[in-house]
């Protein structure tokens, strides 16, 4: 493994071992989602991750839509979103 992926891993790793469990499953449940979305070329749009996200699981259903998306904006701010194709 070359240093700058062992960077972004540690980067990673420190973001999200402070977090609470629901806000790293939030978070890795609209990485996969972004990542569903690129793979079927859909444009992107708030609604469209929170759509698949809500999708996933009758589970995901007890966080909240508030909650997801300040996630998200977390997310981006924090650059831990996938590369769109």
């Amino acid at each position: 493994m070359d240093i700058p992926k062992v960077i972004k891993i540690q980067y990673i790793l420190d973001l999200f071992k402070k977090l609470k469990t629901d806000t790293t499953e939030i978070a890795a449940t609209l990485y996969v989602c972004m990542i569903e979305l690129s793979e079927e070329g859909a444009s992107v749009t708030e609604d469209r991750p929170l759509t698949k996200f809500y999708a996933w699981s009758e589970a995901k259903g007890r966080f909240d839509k508030k909650e997801i998306v300040s996630i998200w904006s977390w997310m981006i701010e924090k650059q831990v979103v996938p590369s769109m194709k």
